[in-house]
């Protein structure tokens, strides 16, 4: 067992006293960022535009190869200073220097990252901006991380095609003054990439599940599916489920029944609870899975700058 697993579960404990009288974890103002103020194209209007552009594969997603990280990127680390919990943490595997660069090569070839615990400070917007221009993104704010500065943490989801909607649904912890947060963008897709845009749109769901109290944590999940169950075209839905133990496992399990979930090729690296159980998951419906994931972060060529192991997987659609 690594370490810093028996600290988690002291700082769990501890943390949620220490934290519970800070005003900063009340979010005051932020509930959506966004990379660009933009207005919604309807299909036709949209495949006109992208004939007089030469970038029209960024319009929408290629569904023949559809290529989706998630990780839980540990904002505490970036505002250690502040936070016992991320200052605990950081005594182990919470390297900030090292976050830009480790960022940069899990994002190679990505469509589509869905992060959990974003912290939307100067440094990380430069470190996205640098993947190049044409990656946008969405943020649902679960609270504010450093209230000094006004920098708010929560879950980010970033594209090459611009979402054409998003929506956000906030649940409290019952245990902890810490929200979670789920994010959820859709995206125009085509069946190739010189093809036209489809009828259908792919809906991807992010989400930072509560940690403690089964009941909230069945009531966000029974929410998540609501929407899920709207929606006519393909899902992803992807994030930290914080499944610490065999009922939240369970709980997950029957409110995806309906889902594909990924498996993982080779090794499985995903973090685990102390009781064994992953955190991390992808599911889906209305694609085919080609390939999945699950990076070590201990090893080269990154560093092991979260508590969690990120995922990834490519679909193409059905």
């Amino acid at each position: 067992m690594k370490p810093y697993k028996l600290y988690f579960v002291i700082v769990i404990i501890a943390s949620g006293f220490l934290l519970s009288s800070c005003s900063k974890y009340i979010p005051k103002r932020h509930v959506l960022e966004s990379k660009n103020n933009f207005f919604v194209l309807d299909k036709d209007e949209l495949n006109s535009l992208m004939q007089s552009k030469e970038e029209s594969s960024m319009e929408a997603l290629n569904g023949s190869s559809i290529e989706i990280l998630s990780w839980n990127t540990m904002a505490s680390c970036k505002n250690f200073k502040k936070n016992f919990a991320g200052f605990v943490f950081s005594q182990f595997i919470c390297r900030t220097e090292e976050w830009s660069k480790t960022f940069k090569e899990l994002s190679k070839n990505k469509d589509i990252l869905v992060l959990q615990e974003a912290y939307l400070d100067q440094d990380v917007l430069d470190t996205i901006n640098s993947l190049g221009k044409d990656y946008k993104w969405d943020m649902a704010v679960s609270y504010i991380e450093d209230e000094d500065n006004d920098i708010p943490t929560g879950v980010m989801s970033i594209s090459k095609t611009q979402s054409i909607k998003t929506y956000i649904q906030r649940a409290a912890e019952p245990v902890f003054p810490t929200p979670k947060a789920t994010l959820y963008t859709e995206y125009y897709l085509k069946r190739n990439q010189s093809g036209k845009i489809l009828d259908e749109t792919l809906l991807v769901v992010n989400v930072h599940a509560i940690l403690m109290g089964r009941e909230d944590f069945q009531i966000q999940l029974e929410e998540i599916r609501k929407y899920i169950n709207l929606h006519k075209g393909p899902v992803i839905l992807a994030g930290d489920f914080n499944t610490m133990t065999s009922g939240s496992t369970e709980i997950l399990n029957s409110i995806t029944n309906g889902l594909e979930k990924v498996t993982f090729s080779g090794v499985d690296n995903r973090t685990e609870s102390v009781c064994g159980y992953p955190y991390d998951f992808i599911f889906y419906r209305g694609l085919r899975l080609k390939e999945s994931r699950s990076p070590d972060l201990s090893k080269n060529p990154y560093s092991e700058v979260s508590d969690h192991n990120p995922i990834s997987a490519t679909f193409e659609l059905e």
